[in-house]
């Protein structure tokens, strides 16, 4: 088990912090709730929150996505763009 948020991603840290507000709205759902309706308040909670904290993750799991493949696009170009600057090798020569 991860013990400490500071070494993940931005994007991991986001849906750290939606599942403990869900689990808090959980915890709240069974405390007001009269004892033979903890289930079911539990369920309308996990229906109006539970849905939401998947929504984040996977609005949080697409930007992470996009942000790579951004980077990995980015850096090809990088490399492309330096080694089209290479001179041209002496007719006969070749790299070596």
């Amino acid at each position: 088990m991860m013990d400490n948020l500071n070494d993940v991603e931005i994007s991991e840290r986001l849906v750290a912090k939606q599942a403990i507000l869900t689990l808090r709205a959980f915890k709240l759902a069974l405390r007001v709730a009269p004892p033979d309706q903890r289930m079911e308040a539990l369920d309308r909670a996990v229906r109006r929150h539970g849905q939401e904290h998947l929504r984040v993750m996977m609005a949080a799991a697409i930007a992470a996505q996009n942000f790579q493949g951004a980077s990995t696009r980015l850096a090809d170009r990088e490399s492309a763009a330096a080694t089209s600057r290479l001179p041209d090798p002496a007719p006969g020569q070749g790299f070596r």
